[in-house]
């Protein structure tokens, strides 16, 4: 596999993809093993294209993909099986032996692209290589690994825009050619005419919450009045991430407590509306689900959205009344494991930690981004530690204006950033991460209402 034939790169544009005999462009190809066998064979039956790098995810050959398979539940087992199962075959259709013509080849688990390691991919992999396709799910559907996770490790490591392509899955999927007359097909589009995947969003209807736990990463158990957010805001901020993102995978509606809030169905219904391939999740304590209205049964399982369950000590005592009746009116749920600690992430105690790299990695948050109004925040804790309310509860320094503006984006205003801007901003380290530290202090849980301890 090491003896590749030496192919002159020196005589063409690279940004041109018109070839000639004497001119092939090197091309890496990335994705799941459906599609990555389908792109490499019809590769191999072209003269200006040649595969020289090949990364198929799910494939059930190789120490890269069992390395992670040991590691992951029940569930993400049977869910990698069944995928690696359609993998095999789908590469066994294509021909056994078709990635032993290409040069360098790795096979790897999901869990590499999820957890953003991708370790077994030296960058210098991708020092000669003209052209990248990105052959995975698309970006404004419901499955859980998208385009834009491959997309956004090749910008990570420096590949420029002009040099990755997207190849749908309808190409794959119907056997459809990758290059049409010498040239990339028309249906492979470069990662400027495609809009990236936004994975994960919280939103709070309301900072207020019932339970007041001690310790609040939301800082919910400071907040004394009982105010709930717009909902034309709220509308207009979708809209605006609309016009940047071809879906938010998942947005989680939640406070402080979101069954507080009377036209909880409304904000359910606007996500649905804008996004309707978003899985949605409202998030709850519990306590309250006899606020659970007709109005918002029809909004969830219009919008096929789950009610999910943080189970405290005090749920501990709803939970079968609330799942009887989520069953009963045919309403998705999921329960929460008893939390019994919470971790204190809100700031270090200690002087910032110069690294911010270190801290961004060890963080469990680094994903959760938040809407508040209009304003988008990389994270709870720039939040926190901009609004005037949390001021006395802190405990180093705070964002400044400066860092607030640098990495918090307003929706209701006009936005230059493209998605993918926007995008290398919020899941990258930043320095102000420094500020978090990287220490990780855990403390029992406990309510400020003392019966709910019991």
């Amino acid at each position: 596999m090491e003896n590749a034939p030496i192919i002159d790169t020196t005589q063409h544009n690279t940004t041109q993809h018109n070839t000639t005999n004497d001119c092939a462009l090197k091309v890496a190809v990335i994705g799941n093993a459906e599609g990555v066998a389908h792109v490499v064979s019809s590769l191999g039956k072209s003269t200006g294209y040649v595969c020289v790098l090949a990364v198929a995810e799910n494939y059930p050959i190789g120490k890269n993909f069992f390395r992670y398979f040991s590691h992951i539940n029940l569930k993400e087992k049977l869910k990698l099986a069944a995928a690696s199962t359609r993998s095999f075959y789908s590469v066994r259709k294509h021909g056994k032996g078709i990635f032993r013509k290409v040069p360098k080849v790795y096979f790897t688990s999901s869990s590499d692209i999820k957890l953003r390691s991708f370790e077994m991919l030296p960058t210098k992999i991708f020092e000669d290589i003209d052209l990248i396709l990105v052959a995975c799910e698309d970006n404004d559907s419901r499955t859980e690994y998208k385009s834009s996770d491959y997309v956004s490790e090749l910008l990570r490591r420096g590949i420029t825009r002009e040099k990755i392509f997207i190849v749908p899955p309808v190409v794959y999927h119907a056997e459809l050619p990758v290059i049409e007359d010498g040239k990339l097909s028309p249906l492979c589009k470069n990662m400027n005419e495609v809009k990236p995947l936004l994975r994960y969003m919280e939103y709070h209807v309301t900072d207020f919450c019932n339970l007041k736990c001690k310790g609040c990463g939301h800082l919910a158990n400071h907040v004394k009045e009982l105010e709930f957010a717009d909902i034309g805001g709220f509308r207009l901020a979708l809209a605006g991430l609309a016009e940047k993102f071809s879906n938010i995978a998942e947005i989680r509606i939640m406070g402080g407590e979101p069954l507080l809030c009377k036209n909880l169905h409304e904000y359910i219904n606007a996500v649905h509306e804008i996004f309707p391939y978003c899985n949605v999740k409202i998030v709850t304590n519990g306590l309250l689900w006899r606020n659970i209205t007709p109005e918002m049964i029809e909004a969830v399982k219009n919008a096929g959205a789950e009610i999910q369950v943080t189970q405290y000590i005090p749920t501990r005592k709803v939970a079968g009344e609330i799942i009887a009746f989520c069953q009963e009116n045919g309403v998705k749920i999921s329960v929460g494991t008893l939390i019994k600690e919470f971790r204190e992430l809100i700031f270090a105690k200690d002087k910032p930690t110069p690294d911010f790299n270190e801290c961004w990695s060890v963080c469990a948050s680094w994903y959760c981004h938040l809407l508040i109004g209009t304003i988008l925040h990389p994270c709870t804790y720039v939040w926190v530690s901009h609004d005037p309310r949390f001021k006395e509860f802190q405990k180093k320094e705070s964002v400044t204006e400066g860092e607030y503006g640098e990495y918090s984006y307003d929706f209701a205003q006009d936005i230059s950033d493209d998605g993918w801007d926007i995008l290398a901003k919020l899941e990258n380290p930043m320095e102000i991460c420094r500020k978090c530290g990287n220490k990780r202090v855990s403390f029992k849980w406990e309510s400020e209402i003392p019966e709910y301890n019991n």
